[in-house]
């Protein structure tokens, strides 16, 4: 496989959060061999395979269990530390009481994180901002446009990341 096909398929580790053994298969079974290099992962059958699996739940990783108790500084202050440590689906299912996420909304974070590069915790914060500036819907122009200006800005953390949506809300 080519540089770019495995950045690729790391990003979309960094997205779904699989074992690399369970990606390794998803990859194998979406090659197309006579390709020419550079071109022999199928994308759109790699990422579906990634999107059925989330069905299975043996494949997830367990959330890690944190305390939802104690005082509002922390309690921000473990948010954020889950942010940056938390697949953008994981926590798109946090939000949905751990249901999976849908189709399109998963579409959706794929295209942020893998086609437009905003990295991980910054996405989980975006998700945030979007549900709740847009009552807990999650609107694909919407988040494209604002994950565009978390891209241009260069942030790499949920914190810098809120810091920054909360200041230009306020500037609006």
């Amino acid at each position: 496989l080519s540089e770019n096909e495995l950045s690729f398929i790391a990003k979309a580790w960094a997205l779904y959060d699989y074992a690399s053994d369970v990606l390794g298969e998803f990859a194998a079974d979406s090659l197309s061999h006579n390709a020419p290099f550079g071109q022999k992962l199928k994308q759109d059958a790699f990422l579906k395979k990634c999107r059925d699996a989330l069905k299975l739940p043996y494949l997830k990783r367990k959330p890690s269990s944190r305390s939802g108790h104690g005082d509002p500084a922390s309690d921000l202050s473990n948010r954020v530390e889950m942010m940056d440590s938390i697949p953008s689906a994981r926590w798109l299912s946090m939000k949905q009481k751990g249901h999976d996420p849908a189709l399109s909304d998963l579409k959706i974070l794929e295209k942020l994180t893998i086609d437009m590069g905003l990295p991980e915790p910054c996405c989980n914060a975006l998700i945030d901002y979007v549900l709740a500036i847009n009552h807990n819907v999650f609107s694909a122009p919407l988040a494209e446009k604002i994950a565009a200006s978390l891209v241009r800005e260069g942030f790499d953390n949920a914190r810098d990341a809120m810091d920054y949506l909360v200041s230009k809300k306020r500037n609006l």
